[in-house]
């Protein structure tokens, strides 16, 4: 072999190796850079995100928390309109927003369905044999003689504003108001 063969050899060789490590080279700079430049941008993303979170004004969520919070109600409103459309579920929803407990709200539902209008007819009157003929009107049976004077007897034909005068006589007296809590042993 001529020497001039034997050094072009020997120069593609030392090429090649030089490429070999030059690829080496920044195949591990490349590994490096993705591993460290990623872990890097998201611990830079977390501290200036949580930096932001921090030394932003508060106040600048007011907006927001005047925008959300009448939808929320709006979505209460719904679902009370959507569910409790008859009686059974007007008394647990309404007891439920006066915050009265499911134990109690399920005994006034039983009181009312054992002895108090069975039928559930939100238009029931019973004429009753005390002294005055009093008169107990609609679903949850009020008596008009005691509360002539607070409600008509248009409004508690009404189931809605029936329960929602029940509750209100419950809230200030208990279960005192109706006879059949008597029987049932709730007083």
């Amino acid at each position: 072999m001529n020497y001039s063969k034997k050094m072009n050899i020997e120069n593609l060789i030392t090429k090649k190796n030089r490429l070999d490590r030059r690829y080496k080279l920044i195949v591990e700079l490349e590994r490096w850079f993705n591993k460290y430049t990623l872990a890097s941008a998201m611990w830079s993303l977390i501290i200036t995100s949580t930096a932001w979170c921090y030394l932003s004004d508060r106040t600048s969520l007011q907006p927001l928390k005047q925008t959300i919070i009448p939808k929320v109600e709006e979505v209460k409103a719904i679902e009370l309109k959507r569910f409790c459309d008859d009686p059974i579920s007007y008394i647990r929803c309404r007891g439920q927003q006066l915050g009265i407990d499911d134990y109690t709200i399920t005994k006034i539902i039983h009181m009312i369905i054992t002895c108090e209008n069975k039928s559930l007819n939100p238009e029931a009157i019973n004429i009753n044999t005390d002294k005055h003929k009093s008169m107990d009107v609609g679903i949850m049976q009020i008596n008009m003689y005691w509360h002539r004077n607070e409600v008509k007897l248009v409004d508690m034909l009404d189931f809605k504003k029936n329960i929602d005068y029940g509750y209100k006589l419950f809230l200030d007296q208990g279960f005192t108001p109706w006879s059949c809590a008597h029987k049932l042993g709730y007083i």
